[in-house]
């Protein structure tokens, strides 16, 4: 493709793609070069680059639903599938194991953390002693009561909610 642009001037190009991509990125670049010698570059001197970069996506494979083992107990609810397991406890508030795998990836609930480490800056401002409350209120959070109801539940499906009891 060699067209002639005149300086001030716009063209659009056609660009040739094959018909059927396969999913991935995928990169067009573009280049423009001298096509005559000058004063200031030699023949085929770049003096313009332009990148588009896009995606083809695949539609991903959704496997077949498995049937669930839900387990209650007086202050948990097991969850159970042939690849995973997760336990969901009252007394700690919500999720408390989660394995796949052999692996256990959760072994506690998360918990909000309010604090970070101070750099020398927020020595110097005396922030640890005046922000100190952010790190109390990280270590000693208080949770109330919390019960689950499972809703709907089904050979497929169990939805499982965290209700916040009233005091």
């Amino acid at each position: 493709m060699a067209p002639e642009v005149a300086a001030g001037e716009t063209v659009t190009l056609p660009l040739a793609l094959p018909s059927r991509l396969a999913p991935g990125e995928y990169a067009v670049q573009a280049s423009l070069c001298l096509k005559q010698p000058s004063l200031w570059a030699e023949v085929g001197h770049e003096i313009a680059f332009g990148e588009h970069v896009f995606g083809i996506d695949v539609e991903p494979d959704i496997a077949a639903p498995v049937g669930l083992k839900l387990t209650r107990g007086d202050l948990h609810l097991g969850v159970e599938t042939p690849d995973f397991f997760a336990l969901f406890s009252e007394a700690f508030g919500g999720m408390t194991s989660l394995k796949t795998g052999g692996i256990e990836f959760m072994h506690r609930p998360p918990r909000l953390t309010f604090w970070r480490a101070m750099t020398d800056n927020d020595r110097g401002r005396n922030h640890g002693f005046d922000h100190a409350v952010w790190q109390t209120a990280s270590l000693y959070s208080k949770r109330g009561p919390v019960a689950f109801d499972l809703g709907e539940i089904s050979r497929w499906c169990a939805t499982v909610s965290r209700c916040p009891a009233c005091p």
